[in-house]
């Protein structure tokens, strides 16, 4: 039982560590992109997919 309850803490602190990281990324692709930054080259620096980047580029309002 211990065992369990220590892999869902650790589990829960991944999510934690894994979104804020994901938050971080998202906050500085929007940055570069609004100063015009290529799709392709925030991806690489950002490690989002394209995919992703092309998404967070449809939210921006010029």
């Amino acid at each position: 039982m211990l065992s369990n309850l220590g892999r869902n803490l650790e589990e829960s602190i991944n999510k934690k560590v894994n979104s804020a990281e994901m938050k971080k990324a998202v906050e500085i692709a929007k940055k570069m992109l609004r100063r015009g930054t290529s799709v392709d080259i925030v991806a690489e620096d950002t490690e989002l997919s394209i995919e992703e980047v092309e998404n967070i580029k449809g939210t921006l309002v010029n």
